[in-house]
């Protein structure tokens, strides 16, 4: 089991949505942390930390439930709620639109998967300048998101979460800037003793790889020098 957990600073938080997700036993846990923020906390900050509860008690129900991530429900072909980090595409447009526009934002491809995803949400509820400014600008970001349609291979999903994502250590509780956790995706070329499969094309059938010995691999890779 992962000794790290995934810390989010959320800059889109649906409320509703999450509520529904969480039904009675959720909104209970979250009205006991809200009823704890102090009433001289000024409102700003009250907001802030309101979609801080959400989100965090949020994480905790996909921790609990083990939530798959979205590059596991493209291969799988089944779930309808995944949490992970995901690299998007650069939406230019995002400062175009009005507050109740609708905002289209797409993932980057996902090797393995014909399928293509689209994240749908209202310009309105993005409440933080920086995760907007970033989203123009595409990268990895946190996400929690509910399938909500599809079309021919695409698939598309409402966002519950979106914001910049943390890795924290569970025992020291200090944050990692590495990208080895159970949230982001690791290759094999990514790793210094498979980089030359970088060079390889991939086959149309994997069904040929059973004929080929170990030692063989090693020889391609330049891990060994001799094949039996």
């Amino acid at each position: 089991m992962s000794r790290e957990k995934l810390i989010v600073d959320p800059g889109f938080v649906h409320h509703r949505k999450i509520l529904t997700i969480l039904q009675e036993q959720g909104l209970r846990i979250i009205n006991q942390q809200i009823s704890s923020i102090p009433p001289t906390t000024l409102e700003w900050q009250k907001r802030v930390l309101i979609d801080q509860i959400y989100t965090r008690i949020l994480i905790e129900f996909c921790r609990v439930n083990e939530i798959k991530t979205l590059e596991e429900i493209l291969l799988e072909k089944r779930g309808r709620l995944f949490c992970s980090i995901v690299k998007l595409k650069p939406c230019q447009e995002i400062y175009e639109k009005g507050e109740n526009d609708r905002i289209v934002l797409e993932a980057e491809a996902f090797e393995g998967s014909e399928l293509t995803v689209e994240l749908h949400i209202t310009a309105s509820r993005i409440t933080a300048s920086t995760l907007k400014g970033e989203l123009e600008r595409g990268g990895n970001f946190a996400v929690i998101a509910e399938y909500f349609a599809s079309k021919d291979n695409k698939l598309i999903f409402h966002p519950l979460v979106i914001g910049f994502p943390y890795i924290q250590d569970i025992e020291t509780g200090e944050l990692s800037w590495t990208l080895y956790s159970d949230f982001y995706n690791l290759y094999i070329e990514d790793f210094d003793e498979f980089s030359k499969a970088k060079e390889q094309d991939m086959p149309e059938n994997f069904e040929e790889m059973k004929y080929i010995k170990e030692n063989v691999f090693k020889v391609t890779l330049g891990l060994t020098t001799e094949a039996e």
